[in-house]
């Protein structure tokens, strides 16, 4: 059997150092798993997705196709303007409800008053993930 030669695996600790005094820079490939991890922030917007569509699958569904979509594209973009929101600002109750109700007017027929509790309640959710109480 032939002997084959293993390449020592390059870490931060064993990087050659230049001696020349030019600077040097790891590349990304070196320094970054090669399996993606989601990030914080795309955690973070991936669970307020699953806050604001707890409750609506049923009503998902009733809809027609084209509104689906629809439905789909916007809620993601409020779970992205919820995210911004909540992470790089102190968070204002109106604005982040204003968001939440925007997106569910897209369902038809809904009652204001349940569109405007449902907000509220998806919202207070969204907070006490992100901030919760100090006991």
């Amino acid at each position: 059997m032939a002997d084959v030669q293993q390449t020592p695996e390059v870490t931060p600790s064993n990087r050659p150092v230049p001696t020349d005094g030019l600077s040097w820079t790891p590349h990304d490939s070196l320094t970054t798993p090669v399996v993606a991890s989601l990030s914080d922030l795309d955690l973070l917007r991936r669970r307020i997705e699953d806050i604001l569509a707890e409750g609506l699958e049923k009503t998902f569904r009733s809809l027609p196709a084209a509104e689906q979509s629809r439905f789909k594209t916007v809620g993601e973009q409020a779970a992205v303007r919820l995210t911004s929101e909540v992470k790089h600002r102190t968070p204002r109750l109106e604005r982040l409800i204003m968001i939440v109700q925007s997106w569910l007017r897209l369902i038809p027929n809904l009652n204001p008053y349940y569109l405007e509790q449902e907000a509220k309640i998806k919202v207070e959710k969204i907070l006490m993930m992100t901030h919760p109480p100090v006991t």
